[in-house]
């Protein structure tokens, strides 16, 4: 009897383990499929460029709302609820102004203060662009080389992560600033 009970379990052991793997392959193959070639890259795309900044407490941010809850029906929710929540308003400074030359020219660029970043001088930096893809690359460069130069990461978001995605590419924006002084000290 005994030996009846091991051999049953140790088969629904090894069937538990098959199917655990064949889902995770199936899971593994529906989330490569919602984030490549889904709606989801262009419904951030609307969020972003159709909506606009979303600040707490904005008409953007309740747009936002109504639109991630039309989002959610299209996509076949069955139920999508929206209840008030009271949020603080914020409202933003002037904005930051970014203006690269190259060859003579000068380009003006869209530009946004982060975290971790100094503040840049009214009159502006004058610097060579180091372009780098990731800490490891930043790392193998000699000191004299990034002294004096504006470093820039050059690490793409990579979209078949479901969960650390975002969090993958923006260590270089949080981290980045610090990591790039220490090597120009």
């Amino acid at each position: 009897m005994n030996r009846k009970i091991y051999s049953l379990g140790l088969c629904l052991s090894l069937a538990a383990s098959a199917v655990a793997q064949n889902d995770a392959a199936m899971l593994k193959q529906l989330s490569d499929e919602i984030m490549l070639r889904s709606t989801t890259y262009e419904n951030l795309r609307y969020l972003c460029k159709q909506v606009g900044p979303r600040l707490s407490g904005s008409p953007q941010a309740q747009k936002a709302v109504e639109a991630t809850a039309r989002m959610l029906k299209e996509a076949g929710a069955d139920t999508v609820y929206l209840q008030p929540c009271m949020v603080p308003h914020w409202e933003r400074g002037a904005k930051e102004q970014g203006v690269v030359t190259y060859g003579g020219k000068q380009k003006a660029l869209n530009v946004c203060a982060l975290g971790m970043s100094i503040g840049t001088p009214a009159a502006g930096i004058k610097a060579g662009v180091i372009e780098v893809r990731n800490f490891e690359e930043l790392e193998k460069l000699p000191d004299a080389t990034v002294k004096g130069k504006i470093v820039f990461f050059n690490y793409p978001m990579r979209p078949e992560l479901i969960q650390g995605g975002y969090g993958d590419a923006v260590r270089y924006r949080s981290n980045g600033p610090v990591a790039a002084a220490k090597k120009a000290p």
